[in-house]
Parts: C-alpha cells; sequence; structure tokens
C-alpha cells in the first residue's frame, strides 16, 4: 500500500526581489499508517525548508492535528519569506514529516516526502512568476519511511564525523526508530 501526501505549491513574488515569499498548500493525505490502537491516526505535517544552512530563520511550522483518521483534509497555507537566490540553490528542499500526535507518549513518525524547490513554477523558470495559486495542479508526494536502522547509508552517514548535517540526520532517524 502506498502512503501519500497531496500538497499544491505556488511561489508568489513581486518580481522576485528579495526576500519573495514561497506559499505550500498541503490539501490532504492518504492511507497513512494506523499508529494507534484504536486503527486509527491523529496525523498532522511538519513543514521545513532544508538544508538549515540554507535557511537559517525559516522555522518548521505544522497543519493542525486532525484526529482518528486515515485520510485526513487539511487544506492548510504555509508560508515562508525566502530570496529567490535561496529557493534556487542546488541542495534547497521542503520537507513534509507526517506524525502522529500523541497525548501521554511522544508523537509517532508516519512517513516523509521531499520536494525539490527547483521543481516548483516561478523558482526554476526566469522571469516567470505564477499569478493563480489556486490554478496549480497539485503534486502528490509518496510518504517514505525507512525500516532497516543499520541500513548502510545511515552507516555512512554515521561516518561522516565533521559532517554536522550528516551527524544531524543519522540522529533524527535514530530518534525515530527508538520512538516506534
Amino acid at each position: 500500500m502506498d502512503y501519500s501526501l497531496s500538497l499544491a505549491v505556488d511561489v508568489q513574488a513581486a518580481g522576485f526581489l528579495s526576500p519573495c515569499c514561497i506559499l505550500f498548500q498541503v490539501l490532504h493525505a492518504r492511507d497513512i499508517i494506523p499508529l494507534d490502537p484504536n486503527g486509527f491516526s491523529d496525523p498532522f505535517v511538519i513543514i521545513e525548508l532544508l538544508p538549515h544552512r540554507v535557511f537559517p530563520h525559516c522555522n518548521e511550522q505544522q497543519t493542525n492535528v486532525h484526529k482518528r483518521t486515515l485520510h485526513p483534509i487539511f487544506d492548510e497555507c504555509f508560508e515562508f519569506s525566502v530570496s529567490l537566490e535561496q529557493c534556487r540553490s542546488p541542495s534547497a528542499m521542503i520537507a513534509f514529516t507526517v506524525m502522529d500526535h500523541d497525548v501521554l507518549t511522544a508523537n509517532d513518525f508516519a512517513g516523509e516526502a521531499f520536494l525539490s524547490l527547483g521543481s516548483i513554477p516561478g523558482v526554476a523558470d526566469t522571469g516567470t512568476g505564477v499569478d493563480n495559486f489556486h490554478g496549480l495542479k497539485p503534486v502528490e508526494l509518496v510518504l517514505m519511511q525507512q525500516q532497516n536502522k543499520s541500513h548502510p547509508i545511515l552507516q555512512t552517514l554515521e561516518s561522516r564525523v565533521g559532517d554536522r548535517t550528516a551527524i544531524d540526520f543519522v540522529k533524527k532517524q535514530k530518534l525515530r526508530f527508538a520512538t516506534k
């Protein structure tokens, strides 16, 4: 079964002057992993621009929690003040992390998806903007979930002791395994 997150993305900028405003609309998700004993989840989505070295002043944002569902309809917009130069960085991306909200224990990781900012209309296309946010076609992203905590890629990243980004990523993955 594929777990997916559907969203619409848009870039709005006044002539692409710095800072520009990038907007993301999280529409809905379907077939979320049931992580609660009742056979449902209480999903919410964390949205963050990565890597943090490119977007040091952009804090993560999140949707509202939707109780007892595997097919939440979020329909929420998120705005980040960033420059077009930041968005055009080769490594610039947006991460969507789906979590299951828990009251008494740590929230559970349900999956994540990534979208390169260079693939968004108005970022990659020099001199073109997007005038109609609602005229954009939604992008459907498949949620990924790492199951193997000793995956060779994680081991390789863990060995890169001088690479702060790699170490932070491995720590985040280990934390996810610990909450399962």
